[in-house]
C-alpha cells in the first residue's frame, strides 16, 4: 500500500468555452485563483488539476474539508459540473472525480465529492475497465483474453505479467493493485507562477542559422540551468523565433529523457535552417529567441538506476548525429494516421519532433474502403507496387464488372516482382470491394478501383487492387 504523504486530491472540471484558447484562459484565470486557497497545483491539461493531499488536509481539518473549499472555488469560477476525487495516488483518485458516486468502494460526503479510503482502493480499482489504466491497444489484447477489468488483470501473477505483456503490462498491472508505476509521478510538478519561459533579445538580426544558435548557447545554458535550480527537467521545449517584421516562426520539440544544452542549440540551429531566407521574408532576420519548456518533470525521476544501461539515452544519441549529417528530415519516425489506401495510412515524422500530421487524428475516422481487418506487413509504395497477372481456370484474365463482382473464379496469381516472377495457385480470396474516391469529379482518380485479398498455396497472402481504366491488377500489400 502507499505511504499516506502519496494520498492525491484530483479536481476535474470541464471547459466553460468550445474553442480551446479561451477556455485555456479561462482555466488559467481559475489556477490563479485555485492557488490563493489550495497552493503547490500542478495542472498537466485544462480541466483537470491534482495537489498532494496532506498540506490541504493539515490546514483545512481533513481531506473532505479541503475537497469542499475547493469546490466551492470551482463553482465560483462557473465550473458548475466539477468534481473532486480523492486516493492513495494520483491515478485513484482521478478514476475516482471520474466516476459515478455508486461506484463500490467510493465515500461520498458531498455530490461533486467522491473518496476511496487506503483499505478499500482494491475494491474501487477491481471494478473499473481494463481500459482506465491499459494503453488502447494492450486493453484490445486484454479485452480478447477476457481480462476485463482492473480486478482481472490484478489477479494475475505479477511476474507472467511482465513477461507476457512487457513494460505497459506491468505498469497496467501496477496501477490495477494500487501501486504506482516507477514511470508515474504522484502528482507531477507543482505548478509554477507563469510559464518556465527565456527570451534572447538579438543585438542585430541575424539570417544564418549558424549564428542564431551560437548566439543562443549561453542563453540555453542558462535557461536549463533555471530549471535545475528547482530540480526540474525538460522533456518537451517550444521554441519560437521572431524575427524583424514581427513574424513568429514556432516548432515544438520533444525528447525521450532530457534536453541538453547541446540539444536545444541543434534544435534552434534546425529551426532556422528551415525558415524562408530574409529576403523572401522582406526582413533582415531573426532578432528574437524565445525558450518555453512545454512539459518538465522532476529531475529525480530521472536518475538512472544502479545497474542502468540507458537504452534510450544511447539511441537518442546516435539518431540525431545521424540526423545533424543527413538534416533535419533525414531520420524520421513512423506513425499510422488517415486514409483509405495502405500506404496513404502511413508517414513518417522527423525525429524528435512532434509537429502535427497533415491527418493527425483522422486514423480512426470512417475512411470507406479502407482495410478493417489486419493490415499488410509489407505496404508497397505507389510508384513501386508490382504488377499481379491473376487468371482463371481457363488462364484468361481475371476482372471486375460493372456490378463489382469477379469475372471468374482465381485460380494462378502471378506477382512481377523486380527479382523475377512469382507464380503459385490461389487457394482462397475476398470478395471484391470497391474504392471510390473523389467520385464527384471527372478526373482519372475518380474512378473506382477494386481491392482483393488472395491466399497462395505457398503460404503467402496478398492484398491486391484492380485498376479500372486499365483493366489491370497490382500489390498494395503483402502479408508474411
Amino acid at each position: 500500500m502507499n505511504a499516506p504523504h502519496l494520498r492525491t486530491i484530483v479536481l476535474r472540471a470541464l471547459p466553460l468555452d468550445e474553442d480551446a484558447d479561451r477556455a485555456a484562459r479561462e482555466w488559467e484565470h481559475a489556477l490563479s485563483v485555485f492557488e490563493s486557497r489550495i497552493p503547490e497545483l500542478h495542472s498537466p491539461v485544462v480541466g483537470l488539476c491534482t495537489v498532494r493531499a496532506r498540506g490541504p488536509a493539515r490546514y483545512y481539518g481533513s481531506e473532505t474539508r479541503a475537497a469542499l473549499a475547493w469546490i466551492e472555488a470551482a463553482i465560483e469560477q462557473g465550473f458548475t459540473q466539477a468534481s473532486i476525487g480523492i486516493g492513495d495516488n494520483c491515478f485513484t483518485a482521478e478514476q475516482a472525480a471520474y466516476v459515478d458516486t455508486s461506484a463500490p468502494g467510493l465515500q461520498v460526503p458531498h455530490p461533486a465529492v467522491r473518496i476511496v479510503e487506503s483499505e478499500r482502493t482494491t475494491q474501487f480499482l477491481a471494478a473499473l475497465p481494463i481500459s482506465a489504466a491499459a494503453p488502447a491497444e494492450l486493453a484490445v489484447v486484454l479485452t480478447g483474453l477476457g481480462i476485463r477489468t482492473l480486478g482481472a488483470l490484478g489477479a494475475l501473477p505479477e511476474a507472467a505479467v511482465h513477461e507476457r505483456f512487457g513494460a505497459p503490462g506491468i505498469n497496467a498491472y501496477l496501477l490495477a493493485t494500487g501501486r504506482i508505476p516507477r514511470s508515474r509521478t504522484a502528482v507531477g510538478i507543482p505548478r509554477a507562477h507563469g510559464e518556465y519561459r527565456s527570451t534572447l533579445d538579438l543585438d542585430a538580426p541575424l539570417d544564418d542559422s549558424e549564428q542564431i544558435a551560437f548566439a543562443s548557447r549561453a542563453h540555453t545554458e542558462g535557461f536549463l540551468e533555471t530549471l535545475a535550480r528547482q530540480d526540474l527537467i525538460c522533456t518537451e521545449l517550444r521554441v519560437e523565433l521572431v524575427d524583424d517584421e514581427h513574424a513568429l516562426h514556432a516548432r515544438v520539440w520533444a525528447h525521450p529523457t532530457r534536453f541538453t544544452a547541446t540539444d536545444i542549440t541543434s534544435r534552434i540551429r534546425w529551426q532556422a535552417e528551415e525558415l524562408p531566407r530574409s529576403s523572401d521574408r522582406d526582413g533582415a532576420g531573426i532578432t528574437e529567441v524565445t525558450l518555453v519548456a512545454t512539459r518538465v518533470s522532476r529531475a529525480a525521476d530521472h536518475e538512472p538506476g544502479l545497474w542502468n544501461t540507458s537504452p534510450d539515452e544511447r539511441v537518442h544519441h546516435h539518431l540525431t548525429r545521424i540526423q545533424s549529417v543527413l538534416g533535419y528530415a533525414g531520420v524520421g519516425t513512423g506513425r499510422v494516421t488517415g486514409g483509405r489506401l495502405s500506404a496513404d495510412r502511413q508517414q513518417l515524422l522527423p525525429w524528435a519532433s512532434t509537429a502535427a500530421l497533415p491527418r493527425e487524428g483522422a486514423a480512426d475516422l470512417p475512411w470507406p474502403g479502407h482495410i478493417t481487418a489486419t493490415a499488410p506487413s509489407m505496404v508497397f509504395a505507389e510508384h513501386d507496387a508490382p504488377g499481379i497477372e491473376l487468371l482463371d481456370a481457363q488462364h484468361r484474365p481475371v476482372l471486375i464488372d460493372e456490378e463489382d463482382f469477379l469475372s471468374a473464379d482465381p485460380a494462378r496469381c502471378t506477382a512481377l516482382l523486380a527479382s523475377g516472377r512469382s507464380s503459385a495457385t490461389v487457394i482462397a480470396w475476398s470478395k471484391p470491394w470497391p474504392l471510390r474516391e473523389c467520385w464527384w469529379q471527372s478526373s482519372p482518380s475518380a474512378v473506382a478501383q477494386h481491392r482483393l485479398q488472395l491466399l497462395l498455396d505457398d503460404g503467402s497472402a496478398w492484398l491486391v487492387r484492380y485498376q479500372q481504366v486499365s483493366a489491370t491488377w497490382k500489390a498494395e500489400g503483402r502479408y508474411d
